[in-house]
């Protein structure tokens, strides 16, 4: 074997190592990166399973009744629609706002939740004049609304003795037709300053029985309600 081809050979194998190295190296990297996550989610599972376990005993808790996403959906299809007066939104104007659905709930820390409810406008009316130079604004503004509204909410849940109450805050509304950035931000402000301003209330009382509502707890895929006796 003449010196030309062991010096090819000696490269070609020193290649194929460093090659072989980084493969290596870059495997075991992505490898280290799954380990680290899972470790945190595993943190997170055990920190929320902590949280939740002290609520319950805080709270005298002997019974929690669970409820998930899909189950909070359900619950509310039951007692939808319902119709807002729109002059409690808008003195100016008639007609209804229509709650259709109230979907996409997810769960976070401190009682809180997070959903989308889509509305739509029903007969909607301007009751008095406005300057010519709004008009067309503000009929595209009725026709957007008409077509449907899509609001992101932030809840948050409290109890006083059997109900529970739920702070709602409006973050963003999206119109489905004619949208329009400063029209969307006065929806959005104007829910929050009238039909928001207050929280909402539902009776958690379980009917025959001892019971009596302790708490709520949220963990990352349900909401918690605690009863005891």
């Amino acid at each position: 074997m003449n010196v030309r081809l062991l010096l090819f050979v000696a490269v070609a194998l020193s290649v194929a190592c460093a090659s072989g190295a980084r493969s290596q190296i870059s495997a075991l990297q992505q490898e280290n990166r799954t380990l680290r996550a899972g470790i945190e989610a595993a943190d997170q599972a055990a920190k929320n399973a902590g949280d939740y376990a002290r609520t319950l005993n805080a709270q005298g808790g002997t019974l929690a009744l669970a409820l998930n996403g899909a189950d909070l959906d359900a619950l509310s299809q039951k007692v939808l629609p319902y119709r807002i007066p729109a002059r409690s939104l808008n003195s100016m104007v008639t007609g209804n706002v229509v709650v259709e659905r109230i979907t996409g709930v997810r769960f976070y820390p401190g009682n809180k939740l997070t959903c989308q409810v889509f509305l739509r406008g029903e007969n909607l009316r301007l009751t008095q004049s406005i300057p010519a130079a709004y008009k067309n604004q503000v009929a595209r503004f009725l026709e957007g609304v008409t077509a449907g509204v899509v609001t992101d909410l932030e809840v948050t849940l409290t109890t006083q003795g059997q109900t529970v109450f739920a702070r709602a805050v409006a973050k963003r509304s999206t119109l489905r037709k004619n949208r329009d950035a400063s029209n969307e931000a006065r929806l959005t402000q104007g829910m929050n300053e009238s039909v928001l301003r207050k929280a909402l209330d539902f009776d958690a009382t379980v009917e025959g029985t001892p019971l009596e509502l302790r708490g709520v707890a949220t963990t990352p895929s349900h909401l918690v309600m605690l009863y005891g006796r």
